[in-house]
């Protein structure tokens, strides 16, 4: 709707308008969870107030919605469908491209599937609003520490792993959707190159956090694997839609149905790490062939 202003106009509406709606769902967000924390010893109470902050979450999605109907022109092309279920908890797979993967995954779920948490860096802790939000939601926050660091201090392997058992125990009675992303950053081709990623389009999977997740929480219903794209916008989409030059997105769904080898003990079962290793990997493959056929799709497209 307000996509036909020059960029040096829209990008502070546009900021001004997020910021607003972000910082006070926020601040509300973090004043319950306060609440919340000093009430654990009474877990009706505390429970009450987890989905009293889903619900602000579920203000925001729908102002991340108005962000993108008024100040956008995206085309959405979507492949797949999944079925609504806002009853039971599920779980998202997806590649990553931007900060933009945010929004556009919180699109698809909005009104259709549990409010979604995201596996974060730690150190998006710290980002004004956001960090205190995503706190008081309970979004485990995973640090990544290099193999230098971890041989001087081998009791950190595990803490990622401990963050993400305590969050599932959390939502054990709490319809939640878990959004993660295996590849663990955003994907560029140096990164694809310099880790020897066996893929077109994609980095190499990260698997533990994923098979933990499905382990810890055994209410999950399905797992949801994503596909994205930006054709329009491969540098930087989330700069671009701060702009108005978000073009075309394309996105792809597919369901895969959590089946009993895909639920064992990651980290004291090398039989079934190996295996989940495995089915993750043939998983990636298939995400890298289908994101090869989008971008061939689109090209054809970008012709008419």
């Amino acid at each position: 709707m307000l996509s036909f202003l020059p960029g040096w106009l829209l990008c502070p509406l546009l900021l001004l308008f997020a910021t607003s709606y972000t910082a006070a769902i926020s601040l509300t967000i973090f004043i319950v969870s306060c609440v919340r924390y000093t009430l654990l010893w009474s877990p009706g109470a505390a429970s009450a107030l987890i989905r009293v902050n889903n619900r602000l979450m579920g203000w925001w999605l729908y102002g991340n919605h108005l962000t993108l109907r008024l100040f956008t022109r995206a085309e959405v092309h979507v492949t797949g469908e999944i079925g609504e279920d806002e009853s039971a908890s599920q779980i998202i797979v997806s590649n990553h491209i931007s900060w933009l993967d945010t929004l556009v995954i919180g699109e698809i779920t909005r009104n259709r599937l549990p409010v979604p948490k995201f596996f974060l860096k730690h150190s998006l802790l710290y980002v004004p609003f956001v960090g205190i939000a995503c706190w008081g939601l309970g979004m485990p926050f995973m640090r990544r520490y290099p193999p230098a660091y971890l041989l001087r201090h081998p009791e950190l392997r595990n803490r990622d792993i401990e963050t993400t058992r305590k969050i599932c125990e959390t939502f054990r009675d709490i319809p939640t959707t878990f959004v993660n992303f295996p590849e663990g950053t955003r994907f560029t081709e140096e990164k694809r190159e310099k880790g020897g990623a066996p893929y077109r389009n994609l980095l190499t999977p990260k698997p533990g956090s994923l098979a933990l997740a499905i382990g810890s929480l055994n209410t999950f219903s399905r797992i949801i694997s994503v596909t994205l794209y930006y054709p329009d916008n491969k540098e930087s989409p989330f700069k671009d839609m701060l702009f108005g030059r978000l073009g075309r997105i394309y996105i792809s769904l597919r369901e895969i149905p959590i089946t009993d080898d895909l639920k064992g003990d990651y980290t004291g079962d090398k039989q079934f790490k190996h295996s989940f290793q495995i089915r993750l990997r043939e998983s990636w493959q298939e995400k890298d062939e289908i994101l090869q056929r989008m971008k061939e799709q689109a090209e054809s497209d970008g012709k008419k």
